[in-house]
């Protein structure tokens, strides 16, 4: 019994759900409210047939005649309630479509009015210029901090060029003693040679010098090789400094074209030229962002070593990664190697651009939708299209 009763006032809750059938009964409650207060207040000393009586003079009483032609009495209870909750019905809607109009209209114009506004305007607040102002000042005090660092390197360069200047002199001064003590001694050795057979041996001797004379010679080249590797080295890393010096001087914060230096890394230790060009300017670093990350949404994770995890969402602007915590990450000296599909960056925080805080990002291109790779301190990342 329970349950049926239960299933009975769900089944009544679910069709009270419905707009049109709760307006219905409760236009219809005001429309005949006689008949109700005329059920609920029925005496107890009536019989079943005066109340019987009283329902039936009720409906009567509603009688609906259409040329001539009289209709039910029940229809003429019913048709005025069903018009009459159509028409309310329709009301509300109409009532809620002009009130939405009325604020979309009025947001639209507030939008017009604060551009009017903004374009108008002429001057700068006090809090604006004193952000420039500071701006100023961190850029002015990065620039004396590189230029110091800079004159630190070149004289850096400088010792270390006389070092290799005196060791490639030593060699050379080496080498031209040991050919004349090799001249002497053949000259001295075919003066006292007597026959065929010391003469000979001479010659093996001669041959066997002659080889490890090369064998020095190759052993010279190498290292006239490594010497200019790390000569060029130092001259790429001048260079690195003093296009961050010149980018530090002409950076404008507000603005995200930002010019970088080309910079060419060398692979002194397997004695072979390795170029990897980076753009020069922030539109082509732009583009290569753009083909590689698009404008989609990604999940980046950082894997510590010490078991910690770190997740972040972004999406790609301009040139930097805006997280959905609304902090802004600099991306800057793009690589981008298609022979072995790898894209390199640095990242560094919008705001604090000029510290130390950068971080080198090495990562393989797994597909379109799909990055993996390394940051300093030896942390696995990964980066996944959402």
């Amino acid at each position: 019994m329970t349950d049926k009763v239960k299933e009975v006032y769900n089944s009544l809750q679910e069709r009270l759900k419905s707009p049109f059938l709760l307006t219905f009964i409760v236009v219809w409650s005001i429309k005949h409210w006689r008949l109700i207060l005329i059920v609920l207040n029925f005496k107890e000393t009536e019989n079943a047939i005066s109340k019987q009586t009283q329902i039936e003079d009720y409906i009567k009483g509603h009688l609906i005649t259409i040329k001539g032609y009289d209709l039910p009495n029940w229809v003429g209870m019913i048709l005025p309630v069903l018009f009459w909750s159509i028409v309310s019905i329709m009301s509300y809607y109409l009532i809620t479509i002009i009130t939405e109009s009325i604020a979309i209209w009025y947001k639209r114009l507030k939008s017009k009015a604060m551009v009017f506004l903004n374009e108008s305007r002429a001057v700068v607040t006090k809090g604006e210029y004193d952000i420039e102002v500071s701006k100023a000042n961190r850029l002015q005090t990065r620039n004396e901090a590189l230029t110091k660092r800079m004159g630190e390197l070149e004289n850096q360069y400088n010792l270390e060029k006389k070092v290799v200047d005196a060791s490639v002199e030593s060699l050379r001064n080496e080498l031209i003693k040991k050919g004349i003590d090799l001249e002497k001694s053949l000259l001295e050795n075919s003066i006292n040679l007597n026959n065929k057979e010391n003469l000979n041996n001479e010659i093996e001797k001669l041959n066997d010098t002659i080889k490890v004379l090369k064998d020095e010679i190759e052993l010279f080249n190498q290292q006239r090789v490594t010497l200019s590797n790390r000569i060029s080295n130092r001259n790429s890393k001048i260079v690195y400094l003093l296009g961050k010096v010149k980018n530090a001087v002409n950076l404008n914060v507000l603005q995200s074209d930002l010019e970088d230096e080309s910079i060419v890394n060398i692979d002194t230790e397997n004695n072979k030229n390795e170029v990897n060009h980076v753009t020069k300017t922030s539109f082509e670093a732009s583009q290569i962002l753009k083909e590689i990350f698009g404008f989609d949404r990604w999940q980046y994770t950082a894997y510590y070593p010490n078991d910690k995890v770190i997740k972040e969402k972004f999406r790609l602007h301009n040139n930097y990664f805006l997280l959905d915590t609304g902090e802004k990450i600099l991306i800057d000296h793009v690589f981008l190697n298609k022979d072995d599909n790898t894209i390199r960056f640095t990242k560094a925080n919008f705001d604090t651009r000029y510290t130390n805080d950068e971080l080198e990002t090495k990562l393989e291109i797994k597909g379109k939708n799909e990055l993996i790779g390394k940051e300093p301190d030896n942390v696995n990342v990964t980066y996944i299209r959402i």
